[in-house]
């Protein structure tokens, strides 16, 4: 597995390739970080890396284009509907917890999704910042809510 840092605007992260295939991309210090991350892990180069920081550079300049870069598949058959659910979030958009749940088809297991959501091991790419508490305030995020603001923030200005 090899790793890599981008510096964003709101931090450093990390990114994890193995293969053709990214594992995981997080802001240093932040929940869960690097649950993915396999024991013999060296930061290095890879092409796919280049791939990742020129999609992330888009990303930070506004274009919010799809990423299209094979994620690992990790999770439960419910993790990865969840993960679908927070795939179809457009930019500049949040929905709330109880909405996440019922497009992600499990209405009843909003407490199991939002649970999901903080362990999400693919920060911005798979949009968990774009999920809210129900009356819209900015509930919990692995990377901090400073960063969950900004996120939202420039999604919403170049949107």
């Amino acid at each position: 597995m090899i790793l890599g840092r981008y510096e964003s605007p709101c931090g450093c992260i990390v990114v994890a390739i193995d293969g053709d295939i990214v594992h995981g991309l997080w802001f240093e210090g932040q929940k869960h970080f690097g649950r993915t991350i396999t024991a013999d892990a060296v930061y290095g180069e890879h092409p796919l890396l280049d791939k990742v920081f020129a999609w992330l550079d888009g990303y930070f300049a506004g274009n919010f284009s799809e990423f299209a870069f094979p994620l690992a598949p990790y999770g439960s058959a419910k993790e990865q509907q969840v993960r679908s659910a927070m795939l179809s979030l457009a930019p500049g958009t949040t929905v709330s917890y109880t909405e996440l749940a019922a497009i992600a088809g499990l209405p009843h297991a909003v407490r199991a999704v939002a649970s999901m959501v903080a362990k999400n091991p693919f920060i911005i790419v798979v949009p968990c910042h774009r999920v809210v508490g129900k009356d819209g305030s900015l509930t919990g995020y692995a990377a901090g809510l400073e960063r969950k603001r900004a996120l939202l923030e420039l999604e919403r200005q170049s949107s």
